[in-house]
């Protein structure tokens, strides 16, 4: 069946080459059902021009007009933040390790994955005896301010 799908999306045989490939439309390609839900994980983000930040992604799903009626239990907001980080990536490239979410959101055609690239600019300083957990501070020391988180993408 590979070799089927393979065959029906190669764009060298079906199309000349001044015709370029349409989208394809993602109801046509893809069974989904809420139970099962859809599996994310993220696991890189790239080029960031910013550099010593704490950098995580926070991802949602915005409701489409149809899933905005139903109620909360039905269509319940669906989101994630990533929390463990690859601390032997580099800082312009961050990874996160965490594990795949299943998410169960309500299908509809105007419904939005949005994937938000967040950063902050803090210092970790571990305990010094290692048996607490350490402290973030902003580079002045002090509480790091909820403002001082930087949007760098999405």
């Amino acid at each position: 069946w590979m070799a089927w799908y393979k065959e029906r999306l190669a764009d060298t045989k079906h199309l000349s080459p001044q015709q370029p490939p349409t989208h394809l439309s993602v109801v046509r390609m893809v069974r989904y059902h809420q139970r099962t839900g859809i599996r994310l994980r993220i696991s890189q983000v790239y080029g960031l021009k910013e550099n010593g930040l704490y950098v995580n992604a926070f991802v949602r799903v915005l409701k489409g007009g149809s899933a905005l009626r139903l109620s909360e239990t039905r269509g319940r907001e669906e989101k994630f933040l990533t929390r463990l980080h690859d601390f032997a990536s580099l800082q312009r490239s961050p990874c996160w390790i965490d594990p795949t979410w299943v998410l169960h959101p309500y299908w509809d055609v105007h419904s939005v994955l949005l994937v938000q690239i967040f950063g902050i600019n803090v210092i970790y300083t571990p305990d010094h005896n290692g048996q607490q957990p350490g402290k973030v501070t902003s580079h002045t020391g002090e509480e790091p301010a909820l403002d001082a988180l930087l949007q760098l993408g999405w």
